[in-house]
C-alpha cells in the first residue's frame, strides 16, 4: 500500500483570512461555545466539509479559536480583543500574538528570516517533509501574514473612517480629473475590527461616481455573486424620464 506524503501543520490560510473567519463566527455565534457545525455554518458551509475543517485549523493556529469540551469551541480572548479593538496597544499585542502563534512560522523566522520563496521551499520539502502543494501554500500564508506585520502608520492609526474617507476624495478627485471608465487604483486598508478592506471607485456616465469597498480581497465567486445582485437592483431601478425639448416658440414665450 503506497505511503501518502502528509505536510506538517500550518495555517493554510493567512492572517488576514483567519480574521475573516474569526468575524464571521463572532456576527453570528457571539462568544458562545458551540459545536462545529456551527463554526462550520458561520464560514458558509452547509456541512462539515474538508475545506470547512481547513478554515477552523486556521483559526486554531493562530490561537482565534478555543476548545471549550470535546467537539465545542468558541472566539478566543485573543480573538475577541482583536474584533473588538478595547485600544490600539491592546489590539496591536493580539495581533503580534497570532502571528507568533503557528509553530510553523516561528521556524520561519528563527531559521530562515531573509530566504527566498525558492529556499524556503528546499526546506521545507527537503528537512519537513512537506509536499510540493503544501510548501507552496505554506510560504504563501506565510507571507501574506507578514503583511500585517509591519503595517503603515495609517492602517492603525485608530481613525480608520477617516482614513477611508480621506483615500475616497482622492479617488474621487482623479476621477472627476479624466472621468475615464477605467478601474483606479484600489486603497487599502485595516478596519477597526482588524479585517483589511480594500475600496474600489470607478466613475459612471451622469457624472455619477461608484465605490466598492470589500472586506478582504475578492475571489471570482464573489464578484459573480457581487455582478448578480446588481444585476437584481438593475431589473427594479425606473429609469429617469427623458427631458423633453420645448419647442422654440414655446421656449421664446417662457423666456
Amino acid at each position: 500500500m503506497p505511503v501518502v506524503e502528509r505536510s506538517p501543520r500550518y495555517p493554510a490560510y493567512p492572517l488576514r483570512d483567519a480574521l475573516q473567519f474569526a468575524r464571521a463566527l463572532y456576527e453570528t455565534e457571539k462568544r458562545s461555545v458551540v459545536p462545529l457545525e456551527s463554526v462550520s455554518r458561520a464560514l458558509g458551509h452547509e456541512m462539515l466539509s474538508g475545506t470547512a475543517k481547513v478554515k477552523i485549523a486556521t483559526l486554531r493556529q493562530f490561537g482565534l479559536l478555543e476548545d471549550v469540551s470535546r467537539g465545542k469551541v468558541r472566539i478566543s480572548d485573543r480573538a475577541f480583543t482583536i474584533i473588538m479593538k478595547p485600544s490600539q496597544e491592546k489590539f496591536r499585542e493580539a495581533l503580534d500574538a497570532a502571528l507568533a502563534t503557528p509553530s510553523l512560522f516561528q521556524v520561519i523566522r528563527s531559521q530562515y528570516p531573509e530566504a527566498s520563496d525558492q529556499t524556503l521551499r528546499y526546506h521545507l520539502m527537503h528537512d519537513m517533509r512537506f509536499s510540493e502543494e503544501g510548501a507552496d501554500r505554506a510560504i504563501r500564508a506565510y507571507r501574506e501574514s507578514q503583511e500585517l506585520a509591519n503595517p503603515s502608520p495609517k492602517d492603525y492609526s485608530g481613525d480608520d473612517d477617516a482614513d477611508h474617507e480621506e483615500a475616497s476624495k482622492d479617488q474621487r478627485s482623479s476621477a472627476g480629473a479624466g472621468r475615464s471608465t477605467s478601474q483606479h487604483r484600489p486603497a487599502s486598508g485595516v478596519d477597526k475590527h482588524g479585517v483589511i478592506e480594500v475600496a474600489y471607485t470607478w466613475p459612471l456616465p451622469g457624472g455619477i461616481d461608484a465605490q466598492v469597498i470589500l472586506s478582504g480581497q475578492p475571489t471570482p465567486r464573489a464578484i459573480d455573486h457581487l455582478i448578480g445582485l446588481l444585476e437584481a437592483w438593475k431589473a427594479v431601478v425606473d429609469e429617469p424620464p427623458p427631458v423633453e425639448e420645448l419647442p422654440q416658440n414655446e421656449a421664446t414665450v417662457l423666456e
